[in-house]
């Protein structure tokens, strides 16, 4: 296919990324009351026929994946036949079944996505639309920090993906994601509008990943080479150490609750800044320590085989666990966190540099959120590290210096003949 052809038709699938990695198609369903499964089947359905264009033009796809592509596919593969079982003896009501499609219906994304992005041309490409969703996303959320309009709690930004948490960990991800390409200015540019896109959710989770990103692009260079990339980790660290003192101290709330800027905050969010300083008892916490201590319960009284899929959305409690590994323990017993761990390790085991950090954000990611796996926008990142792992390359070991062998001894002629 010529390089021109080539590039058009990478386009749709492109501007199809985009959209599901945005949000866009939450939002749609917020304002419009339109369900997302008409959107996402046309999307899917794009994406089947680009996948099957891609290959008819490479004269056919090499269907012989790499180790770790199939690897993961086959937790993948698993993960599926666990979560279609575990419906039938599940409670099977309206919610449960919306989960029961939820679920199978990223596993198949997932599958398709990484599929396409296996192209390095496509995978590199996408990098940009990752940098772009970054930027309009961060700019959404402090839009929405503002004038709330999208967040479904007053005083932290979120944007179109509503759920300030999930914006947070979105955003950090695509901007990781997106500085693969870059040059180092552009990078400034994209870190500086993501940093305040971030802070403006007041997810402390999300601000914990931030800089401990933000350390790890700097130690790969993407900020710049030679000493001034130690000066500005310098200054994270530092910042990071400033924040957190201040945090566990009590100064941040009282700094922040005396500012014009609590005039945009509730007084949840102003808890999230610390107001009992070391003592982290903010209503929010206080929530999410009792469903953690309730979902073991509920763990331990079924650990073999759970309690069916969706169970966290149905229980005795008004929120989910805030937990992917906990949440599948509750649902599939045992099983469910060991397959989580293991498409977690695998991907981080086989991945280097920007994508290894992005794996690691998407695992820390999962500590804190219990619908990882239903949202589109987080399977497009996955998709993404998944992709990567098609090129990781195992080091070379270090050559050895070649074993000489010790030179024969020289007999005497004269003791010979004697």
């Amino acid at each position: 296919m010529p390089a021109n052809l080539r590039v058009l038709s990478h386009l749709p699938v492109l501007f199809i990324l985009a959209y599901l990695a945005s949000g866009a198609e939450l939002y749609i369903n917020f304002v419009t009351g339109i369900p997302p499964f008409y959107g996402e089947l046309i999307c899917l359905g794009g994406l089947l026929a680009a996948l099957g264009v891609e290959t008819v033009t490479v004269n056919g796809r090499n269907l012989l994946l790499p180790s770790a592509v199939r690897a993961i596919y086959a937790i993948l593969l698993v993960y599926g036949f666990v979560t279609v079982v575990s419906f039938t003896y599940s409670v099977q009501n309206d919610v449960v079944v919306d989960t029961l499609f939820g679920r199978i219906k990223t596993i198949i994304f997932l599958v398709v996505v990484s599929l396409l992005l296996i192209e390095p041309t496509l995978r590199s490409r996408f990098t940009y639309v990752a940098a772009l969703v970054a930027i309009v996303g961060s700019l959404l959320s402090i839009f929405d920090f503002i004038v709330p309009t999208f967040s479904s709690v007053p005083g932290r930004g979120a944007g179109f993906y509503l759920n300030s948490n999930e914006t947070g960990a979105m955003l950090l991800v695509m901007a990781l994601i997106g500085s693969t390409r870059l040059r180092v200015l552009p990078t400034y540019v994209l870190w500086s509008i993501t940093t305040i896109g971030i802070l403006v959710t007041f997810s402390r989770s999300a601000w914990i990943m931030l800089f401990l990103s933000l350390i790890g692009i700097t130690f790969l260079g993407k900020l710049g080479g030679g000493r001034a990339r130690y000066v500005f980790l310098i200054g994270v660290g530092a910042m990071l150490a400033l924040v957190l003192a201040t945090y566990l101290s009590g100064d941040l709330y009282a700094w922040v609750s005396k500012s014009s800027l609590a005039e945009y905050l509730d007084p949840n969010t102003l808890a999230r800044l610390g107001s009992r300083g070391v003592a982290i008892d903010d209503y929010s916490s206080l929530e999410r320590e009792d469903v953690f201590r309730f979902g073991m319960e509920k763990f331990l009284d079924s650990p073999f085989i759970g309690w069916g899929v969706g169970y966290g959305y149905v229980w005795a409690e008004s929120v989910g666990t805030h937990n992917m590994p906990l949440a599948l323990a509750v649902d599939f017993g045992i099983i469910g966190p060991i397959l989580y761990f293991a498409l977690f390790a695998v991907l981080i085991a086989r991945t280097r540099g920007l994508a290894w950090i992005s794996a690691a954000v998407l695992f820390m990611t999962g500590q804190s959120t219990h619908n990882q796996l239903e949202f589109l926008a987080d399977a497009m990142a996955i998709a993404y590290v998944i992709a990567t792992t098609s090129e990781y390359k195992r080091r070379p070991a270090a050559p050895r210096a070649p074993r000489r062998r010790p030179a024969a001894t020289q007999i005497p002629r004269q003791q010979i003949q004697r």
